[in-house]
This record gives structure tokens, C-alpha cells and sequence, in this order.
């Protein structure tokens, strides 16, 4: 039971991760931090990070700077509704593209 368990456990964690990085990322930037010094920052820290497992495993995706403005003008609450939107419309395109 235990094995069949670990992906919801691991899709919850994501989430968690996802939402906490929101909250942070709107309370560092109310304080006063530039959205894009944050996106530079972001983006140091999970290269020095991630960049080993990246380079075998994954590929590069974007839209940080519009994530990261676009939380700045709104809440973390809409940003991670917003987020959770992502495979529905990739799902629509594929459709419409065929």
C-alpha cells in the first residue's frame, strides 16, 4: 500500500514547495525587493542547485519573469491558482494544433 502511496505523497510535496515559494516570493518583494533582482537571484540559486540533475534529466522551460511580475501586481493566492492552469491550456493547445 505503501508504494502505491509515494507519487500522491510526492505530487502533494510539490505542491507545498509551489505554494511556499509564492508566499516567499510576494512577502520579499512587498518588503521591497525588485522582481527582477529576485528573478536573478532565483535563478542563481536553482543553477547552482538543480543544474547537475538538469543536465541529465530535464530541459530548460521559461516564463519566470511574467510568473514573477505578475505576482508582484497580485497575490500568491492567484499566482498558484493561475499556475495549476498550466496543464489544462497545454492540453487545449495540443488539441487545437492537433
Amino acid at each position: 500500500m505503501g508504494k502505491n502511496l509515494f507519487p500522491f505523497f510526492l505530487m502533494v510535496l510539490v505542491q507545498l514547495g509551489s505554494a511556499g515559494t509564492a508566499i516567499i516570493s510576494k512577502i520579499v518583494m512587498d518588503d521591497g525587493m525588485n522582481p527582477y533582482v529576485h528573478l536573478s537571484y532565483r535563478q542563481i540559486i536553482a543553477t547552482i542547485s538543480i543544474a547537475p540533475f538538469a543536465y541529465f534529466f530535464e530541459r530548460v522551460t521559461g516564463m519566470q519573469t511574467t510568473y514573477l511580475i505578475g505576482l508582484k501586481n497580485s497575490t500568491a493566492t492567484i499566482t498558484t491558482a493561475l499556475a495549476n492552469l498550466v496543464p489544462a491550456i497545454t492540453f487545449l493547445l495540443a488539441v487545437l494544433s492537433g
